[in-house]
């Protein structure tokens, strides 16, 4: 493995160089296929179909890429930590009853 002056790793940028050369060649295979406005349809009707077993799948494909989450709110710092806060609820003691 070669490295830089700077300690950069060039085997490293050049294989990840190789996969987004790969995913830009996969991407237009897709684009370039004939039945590419079948396989859209399909997510489409999965996710208006409420009988469908891959309906949130579908749904979350497709919002996915529909609205960015960037694009509902603009001063979102998508940095910002999430609190979550978990209570308990105190349980009144009750009667046990053994079953044999």
């Amino acid at each position: 493995m070669q490295s830089s002056s700077l300690g950069i790793s060039l085997k490293v940028k050049d294989w990840r160089a190789g996969i987004r050369a790969s995913q830009l060649a996969l991407q237009q295979k897709l684009f370039a296929h004939p039945d590419n406005n079948k396989v859209i349809e399909a997510v489409y009707r999965a996710a208006l179909d409420d009988d469908h077993k891959h309906q949130a799948a579908a749904q979350k494909l497709l919002m996915d890429r529909m609205l960015p989450i960037s694009v509902c709110d603009k001063n979102a710092d998508i940095k910002e930590k999430i609190t979550i806060n978990i209570n308990s609820v105190e349980i009144p003691e009750r009667e046990e009853k053994v079953v044999n």
